[in-house]
Order: C-alpha cells, then sequence, then structure tokens
C-alpha cells in the first residue's frame, strides 16, 4: 500500500506504468501514483493539497478568508 496525495488525473499514468507502457510521449496531465516524488492534487477553485499541506483558497470576492493547514 502506498500513501501518497493524488487525484483521479493521476490514475491513467499510473496504469501506464503498471503495464510498463512508457508515458513519455503521451501529453497527459498527472503523474504516476508509484513513484517516490510527493504527491499533490489541485482543485478548480485554486485549492491544492498534498502530502504535507492543505490550502483552501479564498471564496470570491472576500481576499482574507483562505487557510493552510
Amino acid at each position: 500500500m502506498v500513501a501518497k496525495t493524488g487525484s483521479q488525473i493521476d490514475f491513467a499514468p499510473t496504469l501506464l506504468h503498471l503495464l510498463g507502457i512508457n508515458k513519455n510521449p503521451l501529453y497527459m496531465l498527472g503523474g504516476n501514483l508509484l513513484n517516490k516524488e510527493k504527491g499533490q492534487a489541485v482543485q478548480r477553485v485554486g485549492s491544492f493539497m498534498n502530502d504535507d499541506y492543505l490550502y483552501i483558497a479564498p471564496n470570491e470576492g472576500q481576499v482574507n478568508s483562505s487557510s493552510c493547514y
């Protein structure tokens, strides 16, 4: 089992890796969840998380409403 932050966009690169298919000639966002790099996930509203932090983007029109944990 691998404990790593990721999202749906990482499934295809991970499956290609497991099947032994090189994704380098293919244009894809996302990455292999089984590599040793830290994982990350970005949401369309600007929030993101990685293996260490969670950043919640501010609500529209509210400048000082963001949070980082």
